[in-house]
Parts: structure tokens; C-alpha cells; sequence
């Protein structure tokens, strides 16, 4: 599980370099949209974090990630 601790660390990491402290799920879909190894890393994040599986629509799923990001850029 390694790898899912790495993409949240990155990704706080990216978010927190544009200074974006609330990052939100169309920030997270905005930047797949943009770099392609970001997406591919998500992927593998969602299918494997029990709490974004568990939702339901891309929506929801998009914002749990979001939230996920949002509590390790506070921490």
C-alpha cells in the first residue's frame, strides 16, 4: 500500500505548490485531464483505497479523493 501513501503525499504535494489548501473533485479531474501519469496514478488509487471504492459515482468517488488530500495537506 505503499504506492496509494505515495500518490497522496504527491498530490498534496502539487496542490499545495499552487497553493490550493481546499482542493476540490474537479481540481482532481482537471489535473488528470491535463497530465496523463497523473490520471494513471489515480486509477491505481481509486481501485485500491477501500474508502473511495465504496462510493458510488465518478462524482463521489473524484470527491473522496479530494477529501483524502484535503486531511493529509492539514495534517
Amino acid at each position: 500500500m505503499q504506492k496509494i501513501k505515495d500518490f497522496e503525499s504527491f498530490a498534496a504535494g502539487y496542490f499545495s505548490a499552487l497553493r490550493i489548501k481546499h482542493p476540490t473533485a474537479n481540481d482532481i479531474r482537471n489535473y488528470c485531464i491535463e497530465s496523463r501519469t497523473f490520471a494513471a496514478a489515480l486509477s491505481f488509487y481509486a481501485c485500491n483505497d477501500p474508502y473511495v471504492m465504496a462510493q458510488q459515482s465518478s462524482d463521489a468517488k473524484f470527491e473522496a479523493v479530494a477529501k483524502n488530500i484535503r486531511k493529509l495537506i492539514r495534517d
